[in-house]
């Protein structure tokens, strides 16, 4: 969701094109002010997330 989230504050940073947006989604959007913003460390992911030799089988 973050991801299509990104690119969509990136249209909207980058195009000359200002659509109506949804208050909430407006709200959201807020909260990011550059593309840094959307940087997530990997350490915030749950481990079963990543596929290890311990969680994965064929």
């Amino acid at each position: 969701q973050l991801y299509g989230l990104e690119k969509f504050w990136v249209f909207l940073k980058y195009s000359r094109q200002k659509p109506k947006i949804n208050r909430k989604l407006e709200e959201i959007l807020k909260n990011y002010k550059n593309l840094e913003d959307f940087r997530v460390d990997g350490a915030s992911f749950p481990q079963q997330f990543f596929l290890t030799k311990s969680n994965y089988s064929n």
